[in-house]
């Protein structure tokens, strides 16, 4: 089975913009990461090639000579980054308000993919899976540019039906993720619990992993008019419902809203992570844009 492809107007805007976006001092979190120790250790590992933002007195003259490309020495205790990204695939994500937008869930397929890219074209460790109500078992690694189609192949499997959310059952299957790696997860959150499923990621911040929740809905999730008589029909197995127009409901639903956003931005707050709020009929480039200007 041949790997999925992503637009490739796509992947060259993104390429454009992770050029603008790291023009400046080496970052944390994008691009070539090393250790603050860097030099320090005795115990060699491997050569790697000479990256523009490297420092030109660790590049290894004799090898450079062998093969005539600038390479530098990589020592056990540098930082060899992972960036583990995940998407929630429940039933929710699977919703989308008018035929010409991406549902939530394809929304955060562009985003992850696109952040996929950056580090791999960087030369790090990627590891990105989809969740729902069921561990993650396979949340494979890769490295390198060309393994972009295999790596985001789960992502082209749309959300099942009645699939609910639980971040809580997700992370037990990237527990073990090293220090200085990077965490980014992709969902409504629409969770039974959202406390306690937050409360689930406080051991990767402890151990000094970046963390970016990334909250997204569809234009008419974000802010509902309940102008006229509709129906709604839940997407995790809730019976449908009819509403009639009722400005006190409209109200309350907005309000609801906009609790929960709070309330994700909140407690990222006392996990020491970072929040995005996202609408999907906004142009996915501009708004991994506006995630790298926040790095």
């Amino acid at each position: 089975m041949s790997a999925p492809q992503l637009d490739p107007d796509f992947l060259q805007r993104v390429a454009a913009l992770s050029i603008e976006t790291s023009r400046g001092p080496l970052s944390h979190h994008i691009g070539p990461h090393e250790s603050p120790r860097e030099g320090s250790s005795i115990v060699f590992a491997e050569h790697r090639e000479y990256r523009p933002m490297d420092d030109p007195r660790r590049i290894d003259m004799r090898a450079w000579a062998r093969t005539d490309r600038p390479t530098i020495k990589r020592f056990e205790h540098e930082s060899d980054r992972l960036l583990a990204v995940l998407v929630d695939r429940s039933s929710s994500m699977d919703f989308r308000s008018e035929p010409h937008l991406p549902t939530k869930f394809e929304w955060a397929r562009l985003i992850a993919s696109g952040l996929a890219f950056l580090h791999l074209r960087a030369g790090e460790r990627v590891m990105l899976s989809p969740y729902d109500d069921q561990p993650v078992a396979a949340a494979h690694e890769r490295r390198g540019g060309a393994l972009l189609g295999e790596l985001i192949r789960p992502l082209f499997t749309p959300p099942e039906r009645n699939r609910r959310t639980s971040l809580r059952r997700a992370v037990e299957g990237i527990q073990n993720l090293p220090f200085r790696s990077s965490l980014v997860v992709l969902s409504d959150f629409l969770e039974d619990d959202l406390v306690n499923a937050l409360a689930s990621l406080r051991g990767f911040t402890a151990r000094g992993v970046d963390l970016q929740l990334i909250l997204l809905f569809d234009p008419a999730e974000a802010r509902f008019s309940f102008d006229r008589a509709v129906r709604v029909e839940g997407c995790e197995g809730e019976e449908p419902i009819e509403i009639m127009p009722d400005r006190a409901l409209e109200e309350a639903y907005n309000q609801a809203i906009d609790a929960h956003r709070a309330s994700v931005q909140n407690l990222a707050l006392t996990l020491g992570a970072e929040a995005f709020f996202f609408e999907t009929s906004m142009d996915p480039v501009a708004a991994l844009a506006s995630i790298l200007k926040r790095k």
